[in-house]
């Protein structure tokens, strides 16, 4: 689904639901996808239903495949979408690895400048994608970004 009005991420373009979808799962999208709108194909009455009347075009559909086949391309694209996602207002104050943060119960803690505390809950952090998380202190309005190790 989208999260801004106009933008379409690699994903929703390729018709992928879960970012974590394998390189394999995203070839097969691709193959698919690729046949229904390549302009070879692509007569005006032979186009498949969900794509007439859209922006989805041969183009992107093969920018997607290209940014998201490619491991660190997709890494970077992944960090950048989430960025966008889930931008907050403010000022990020510092940038720190995970393990730079105090391990508690539920999550980790981080001393803010302002004498109060910026808290990551443990789920909240997905180590095993790499993006980073941006968090704000629980007492101003300073945030913080946090990189997995």
């Amino acid at each position: 689904m989208s999260f801004e009005l106009g933008f379409k991420s690699h994903y929703e373009i390729l018709g992928i639901s879960n970012e974590k979808a394998t390189t394999e799962e995203i070839k097969e999208k691709y193959k698919a996808l690729v046949l229904e709108v390549h302009p070879d194909k692509n007569l005006e009455e032979a186009i498949p239903a969900p794509y007439k009347n859209t922006e989805i075009t041969f183009q992107a559909v093969f920018q997607a495949y290209k940014v998201l086949r490619d491991p660190s391309q997709r890494s970077a694209y992944d960090q950048g979408l989430y960025d966008r996602r889930y931008r907050l207002p403010g000022v990020v104050n510092e940038t720190v690895y995970i393990d730079e943060l105090e391990k508690i119960e539920d999550g980790w803690v981080y001393p803010c400048r302002c004498g109060d505390e910026y808290f990551v809950p443990s789920d909240d952090l997905d180590l095993e994608i790499g993006l980073s998380l941006i968090v704000n202190c629980s007492n101003c309005s300073l945030l913080l970004r946090v990189i997995p190790a």
